[in-house]
C-alpha cells in the first residue's frame, strides 16, 4: 500500500512540481519567455497554487539559490574526507557543477541578470552554504600545508569565487554543446595548482 503524503510533504512536492516545470520551460525558451500561465499549465495546478508557493516569476527563479545551497551542502559531505585541498576543491567544484548544470544555464542567467540590479546581492553573500564549504576546504589548505597562513581565509574564498562566477559567466554566453561539468573538472585543477604554486605555503 503506497504511503499516503502529509499535507506537509504534498506541499513541497507541489512546489517542487511547479519549480521543475519552470525550469525546464526557461531552459528551452528562455526566462523571458515564459510566463506564469505557461508555468501553471505545464504543473498541471491553478494560478492560484503558484502563489501559495512563490510571490512572482523573479521569486520562483530566486528559490534556485536555496537550490544551490543545498548542492553546496551534498558537494561537501562528498569531498571532505578527501585528504587534500586539492582534491577536495576540484572534487567539490566537479560535483556540485553536475548537479547545477542540470537546473540549467538559463536559469543562473536570469539570476546573474538580476543580481546585477539589485542593491544588495544575494549571490556573494557570506551566509550561503558555498562560502561555508569553501571556508572548511580553505582549512584543509592550512592543515596540509597547501596553502599558507600568510593568507587568510577571506583572500583565498575571494580567489575560488571570482574563479567560479568567471566559470559560470563563460557557460551562460558559450556555445550549446559547451560541456560545463567536464570545462569545471579541467579549470579547477589548473586554478588549484596555480593559486598552491603563487600562493601555497611553499611560496611564503
Amino acid at each position: 500500500m503506497e504511503k499516503k503524503l502529509t499535507r506537509k510533504e504534498q506541499a513541497q512536492a507541489t512546489k517542487r512540481k511547479i519549480y521543475q516545470s519552470a525550469i525546464e520551460l526557461i531552459q528551452n525558451k528562455g526566462y523571458e519567455n515564459v510566463s506564469i500561465e505557461d508555468i501553471v499549465q505545464k504543473a498541471n495546478t491553478a494560478k492560484g497554487t503558484f502563489y501559495l508557493y512563490f510571490k512572482s516569476k523573479q521569486d520562483l527563479i530566486y528559490h534556485t539559490i536555496q537550490m544551490y545551497d543545498e548542492i553546496a551542502n551534498d558537494a561537501y559531505e562528498k569531498v571532505k574526507e578527501l585528504s587534500t585541498f586539492e582534491e577536495q576543491l576540484v572534487g567539490y567544484l566537479t560535483f556540485a557543477n553536475t548537479e547545477i548544470q542540470k537546473i540549467g544555464d538559463k536559469i543562473l542567467n536570469a539570476l546573474l541578470g538580476h543580481n546585477l540590479t539589485e542593491t544588495n546581492k544575494f549571490l556573494t553573500v557570506e551566509k550561503r552554504a558555498i562560502y561555508q564549504a569553501l571556508q572548511k576546504i580553505i582549512e584543509k589548505g592550512y592543515e596540509t600545508g597547501e596553502l599558507s597562513k600568510k593568507y587568510d581565509i577571506a583572500f583565498y574564498t575571494e580567489c575560488i569565487v571570482i574563479f567560479i562566477q568567471g566559470l559560470d559567466y563563460y557557460w551562460c554566453n558559450a556555445n550549446a554543446d559547451f560541456d560545463y561539468v567536464q570545462t569545471s573538472e579541467k579549470e579547477s585543477r589548473i586554478f588549484v595548482k596555480g593559486i598552491i604554486q603563487l600562493y601555497g605555503a611553499k611560496q611564503s
